[in-house]
């Protein structure tokens, strides 16, 4: 007979270490059959956090190393600079600093085990770099058995790389594997054999239907392949980016943040995504999996296949998880990289799991996030994506628009006119469409957080030649607009951000595409399209004839108002009807229409009736509508009604 094989403990190996104290837990979990169950995965367990933590000035003490002749917590105490904190009530973690914390566990190790860590989904989607140290092991992430004594304390060293996150006790970051020795891991012989008996590998066909591959099968284990297309219900959203953001994530909340606050979504046209040495993004495999109950699966952090770089930062794969692998990763390559659809990316690695199947599986039954998981995915603190709203994000924000340098805002609206409206003469249209001529084109989502620029915005005011204008309520959900602040306002004007390919008549062009193509239907008398949009040669002269009003600024109020200059128009749509559109093709591949959700409550109303309303419901419309308003008998009487 063959010697027994090497196996990682599956959840009936676990339970057994706690029952014979060999894995030892504070006393409230083991006396609690939930709690400890809570602790116990298919194939790994987890530690809680203690109720403290020391914070450590790693730029000035280096990277912290256990060492093997002595405990953590005696390697800790020896350090000049450290500090103990309680985080009972939660405490932040900061980018910048390490933080060293005790687990509540301890564990005796016998003849050749050993244990590995690897950190949780959660923690890894949001690139904590976390190691895990031990008493008497002076190796990071793996340890074995001392014999110094025969139970080691348990520790992590946690450190945020892109965002800021709260802790609290009981929270765990980690998973710990315990192996019964070194040859756990099967041969490339022994995964062909298993392979050749049932699937493993799938791919998702155009409908969504998982079909069987035959995988590729090196010394290295299972190559899987980078996915740059997307499943079919995520609109083309193939990656999300990191971003920076000073809000924490509290790791004890699920379903909390929405997802656009904390990355950029990410949707390409070619199959391919060029990869810069700053930044940290979730991508996906290419190929589904199904991991069978009597194995465990590891991807290999670092490949020489794609990129150098990390490939992920939680890659364990517990028994009887399935879908597609979510890639947390980031380039250490000297300069930026292409990366294609379908390229090599990485390695599985398999494990034997159990001397029989875990009585646990992976999947919600257990707690469990990401089964069944297809394209990307924020952790489990994020609500779940909406990717209609997340590609429309994508369109809007990566356009270009005109920017314009802020220092020379008094070219255009001197400042002691902020906060007001500049009536100007009309012929000083032109002069004004010099200056803002002498900015410059650059992406939208650039222009919304750089407050050194604003962006010139041609403003449309419409009246009926009866003492009448349209006004309209802005509606949505705010994570749609880069002025999430408007949403739910009313308006007055029509507004349109000025693109390069609306040279040369850069106001009117930005007006009439934005107004006319994408927000209303002007319906009226005439040659009318099926959709009842009038074609006629009337209406389009009668907005390219529209009145210059002056220049907006509102001053340095809310964020938007900061952003944003007013060129003000208006016009006289005598005759002719407004509705809102109701969709809008966005060009991209796949192409994508989205439901317009800006323009609601659209209405025509006395100018007379939205001045009285101000009085008393100021606070309802825009601030650009605010100022406007009190202009409004002017602006009709001096350009509209006698023209």
């Amino acid at each position: 007979m063959g010697e027994p094989k090497d196996f990682c403990f599956g959840s009936r190996e676990i339970r057994e270490m706690i029952n014979s104290k060999r894995l030892i837990f504070p006393e409230g979990v083991t006396k609690d059959p939930n709690k400890k169950e809570q602790l116990i995965q298919p194939s790994s367990f987890e530690a809680p956090l203690g109720d403290h933590c020391y914070v450590l000035d790693m730029g000035e003490l280096g990277l912290f190393r256990p060492r093997h002749s002595q405990t953590v917590k005696k390697t800790l105490l020896k350090l000049e600079h450290r500090r103990k904190k309680d985080i009972t009530n939660g405490f932040e973690l900061k980018i910048g600093y390490g933080y060293l914390f005790p687990l509540n566990a301890s564990v005796k190790l016998i003849g050749r085990e050993f244990i590995k860590s690897s950190p949780r989904s959660r923690s890894g989607r949001n690139f904590l770099d976390i190691r895990f140290l031990a008493d008497y092991n002076s190796s990071f992430d793996e340890i074995h058995s001392s014999e110094h004594s025969e139970y080691v304390s348990l520790w992590l060293l946690v450190k945020p790389q892109i965002y800021n996150i709260i802790v609290r006790p009981g929270i765990t970051l980690n998973q710990l594997r315990v192996f019964s020795g070194p040859n756990a891991e099967l041969t490339p012989e022994e995964v062909k054999e298993i392979c050749e008996k049932e699937n493993i590998l799938y791919r998702l066909n155009g409908e969504g239907k998982l079909i069987p591959i035959k995988p590729e099968i090196t010394h290295d284990g299972i190559t899987l392949h980078l996915d740059l297309v997307g499943p079919k219900n995520h609109e083309g959203v193939v990656a999300l980016k990191a971003k920076s953001n000073p809000d924490p994530i509290d790791f004890s909340l699920k379903e909390e943040y929405d997802a656009e606050d904390y990355f950029v979504t990410m949707i390409i046209e070619d199959k391919e995504i060029k990869v810069d040495p700053t930044s940290f993004r979730l991508m996906a495999s290419k190929e589904y999996i199904r991991t069978p109950l009597y194995l465990s699966m590891e991807l290999r952090d670092y490949s020489h296949l794609g990129m150098r770089g990390a490939l992920h930062y939680a890659g364990f794969i517990d028994s009887g998880f399935e879908g597609q692998i979510v890639l947390e990763t980031k380039s250490e390559e000297s300069s930026d990289i292409v990366l294609r659809h379908g390229m090599p990316i990485s390695h599985l690695r398999l494990f034997r799991t159990g001397k029989g199947v875990p009585d646990k599986v992976y999947g919600p039954e257990i707690g469990s996030h990401f089964k069944g998981q297809v394209g990307v995915r924020p952790s489990s603190h994020f609500k779940p994506m909406d990717f209609e709203s997340a590609a429309k994000i994508f369109h809007n924000l990566e356009i270009n628009i005109l920017a314009y340098d802020k220092d020379d805002l008094d070219k255009i609206h001197p400042r002691e006119f902020s906060g007001k409206l500049r009536i100007l003469d009309q012929g000083k249209e032109r002069e004004i469409l010099t200056d803002i001529s002498n900015g410059f084109f650059m992406k939208r989502r650039l222009c919304e957080k750089d407050y050194l620029l604003v962006q010139p915005v041609p403003s449309l005011i419409i009246f009926d030649n009866n003492g009448n204008i349209w006004r309209y309520r802005r509606k949505g959900k705010k994570a749609e607009y880069a002025e999430s602040e408007l949403v739910g306002t009313q308006a007055i004007a029509f507004n349109g951000h000025i693109r390069e390919q609306d040279t040369p008549e850069y106001l009117k062009t930005g007006l009439i595409r934005q107004i006319w193509n994408r927000e209303l239907e002007w319906v009226g008398e005439g040659d009318t399209s099926p959709s009842g949009i009038v074609r006629n040669k009337q209406i389009s002269e009668r907005l390219f004839n529209m009145k210059f009003v002056g220049t907006l600024y509102a001053g340095e109020g809310k964020p938007v108002d900061q952003r944003h200059v007013g060129i003000v128009f208006a016009v006289n749509a005598e005759d002719v009807e407004l509705k809102p559109r109701i969709t809008t093709n966005l060009v991209g591949k796949p192409p994508i229409t989205i439901q317009r959700a800006s323009v609601h409550d659209l209405q025509k109303v006395p100018i007379s009736d939205v001045i009285k309303e101000l009085s008393l419901f100021r606070e309802s419309y825009d601030t650009w509508s605010q100022i406007l308003i009190p202009h409004l008998e002017e602006i009709y009487s001096k350009l509209i009604r006698y023209n």
